[in-house]
């Protein structure tokens, strides 16, 4: 399932970058990279995919965050947190994850 797709259900903004929106919280999402991960007769069989996931929000986040985690884990990716921030130009925390999916499966 596509990242987007995925974090659709959240009920706020869900946008590849730049996100020109005035909503207080949304999210955004990047590819990262690619990496094979299964690998038969001399091609690429799998292909494991990995996107930033980014959480903007001017109030409090933890539920947030662990709606994000359950949404891309119930689409078959693993979600982690690598940081928090505080954007003191917009007055907003921004929490980065990543979300890497193992096994997609091209051709």
């Amino acid at each position: 399932m596509e990242i987007n797709k995925a974090l659709e259900p959240m009920g706020v903004p869900v946008c590849h970058p730049p996100y020109s929106g005035s909503e207080d919280t949304f999210v955004t999402y990047q590819l990262m990279g690619q990496m094979g991960t299964i690998f038969a007769e001399g091609r690429e069989a799998e292909t494991g995919v990995t996107f930033s996931v980014d959480l903007y929000t001017t109030g409090e986040y933890e539920q947030l965050v662990q709606e994000i985690k359950n949404l891309t884990a119930a689409a078959g990716y693993i979600c982690v947190v690598d940081q928090e921030l505080y954007e003191s130009d917009t007055k907003r925390r921004h929490i980065a994850m990543t979300a890497t999916i193992p096994e997609v499966i091209y051709g």
